[in-house]
């Protein structure tokens, strides 16, 4: 036990010179000022948990010491307390603090100009603000929080993806040509994609005769679909020939006229035409001459009958001309004696 006791002791008397050391070294070299040992350290904590464990005040003409260790850290650091007798000027500002950072500032004696005395200026922390991203479709949400001084972020999970939600806006059916499709679309982001359903039906025709085919001239035939209206033409080649009928007389031949005669295409209507020869003067004769048997006598006797048959019409029409002049010359000497009386 004596012995333990010996080396507490002995301990405690090395650590009071070892501070004294430290305490004389840094009036020294800081001028009185605040000395931090690790400096730069970061405490695990937040902030560091300082206890004081040595005081000595100051008096008019000795400076005193404040000695600091952090509980969390370790951390050491000792505070000079000038003599009394100081006239201090205002805090200068040598080192800004920053949010994770302490900053330094010094004021001087202006009564005696080399004492000077050093303070720390604790770090600003972070001044946050707050970005909600909601969650989409597709990604999760975030919380984003950003420091308005130094622009330090970090972010925190605020919900997962949700993902899409379609829905059908539009349906086409298939038709003659393509395949149907169905267009979806995600009524939260609006996302959209499209499917294929189906197979295209083909074509249905229907026929229709535009032209026949004549003759001579091509026809065509129009080809049209009933579902979607694509149409097309086809042309029919002509027949290459004409199909006549029996010839029909239209004028007959008279003596020195011709006659005419036709036929006409059973396809097209195609007429062709073809004259009679006329026929000569003596033919009505010859033909009654072959009739009698007699050439000469039977002309005679035609040309006879003709000629009798025009003077009976001319001696005809004299007679009631005649007659006609009578009868209205009675009826006017009747009416003029009458008169009379």
């Amino acid at each position: 036990m004596r012995t333990l006791k010996g080396m507490l002791a002995v301990m405690r008397r090395w650590r009071r010179i070892l501070i004294s050391l430290i305490t004389v070294v840094l009036a020294v070299f800081s001028s009185g000022g605040i000395t931090s040992f690790a400096a730069g350290y970061e405490c695990p904590a937040a902030e560091h948990r300082d206890k004081i464990i040595e005081y000595e005040a100051a008096t008019e003409t000795e400076n005193g010491r404040v000695t600091y260790r952090c509980e969390v850290c370790g951390r050491v650091y000792v505070n000079i307390l000038l003599s009394t007798d100081h006239v201090w000027g205002d805090w200068v500002t040598e080192k800004e603090p920053t949010c994770t950072q302490d900053g330094l500032r010094r004021r001087t004696c202006v009564k005696h100009g080399t004492n000077s005395q050093t303070e720390v200026i604790p770090a600003t922390g972070h001044k946050y603000t707050k970005r909600f991203i909601p969650a989409s479709c597709t990604d999760d949400g975030f919380s984003v929080y950003t420091c308005s001084l130094c622009g330090a972020s970090y972010s925190e999970f605020a919900g997962a993806a949700a993902g899409h939600n379609y829905v059908v806006t539009e349906t086409i059916e298939p038709d003659c040509k393509k395949a149907g499709s169905k267009t979806f679309e995600c009524d939260v982001c609006g996302d959209t994609y499209t499917e294929e359903f189906g197979e295209p039906s083909g074509h249905r025709y229907q026929s229709k005769v535009i032209k026949a085919p004549g003759c001579e001239e091509p026809g065509e035939t129009s080809f049209t679909c009933t579902d979607c209206g694509h149409s097309y033409l086809v042309s029919e080649p002509a027949i290459g020939r004409h199909e006549f009928g029996g010839w029909t007389v239209e004028t007959a031949p008279a003596a020195g006229v011709q006659g005419l005669r036709y036929m006409e295409c059973l396809q097209c209507g195609l007429r062709r035409e073809e004259p009679i020869a006329a026929l000569a003067k003596k033919a009505v004769f010859n033909e009654v001459d072959a009739a009698l048997g007699s050439v000469s006598f039977s002309s005679l006797i035609v040309f006879s009958l003709l000629i009798y048959s025009d003077l009976c019409l001319v001696f005809w029409d004299r007679a009631r001309k005649k007659k006609y002049r009578e009868k209205r010359f009675m009826e006017k000497r009747e009416t003029e004696n009458y008169d009379f009386n």
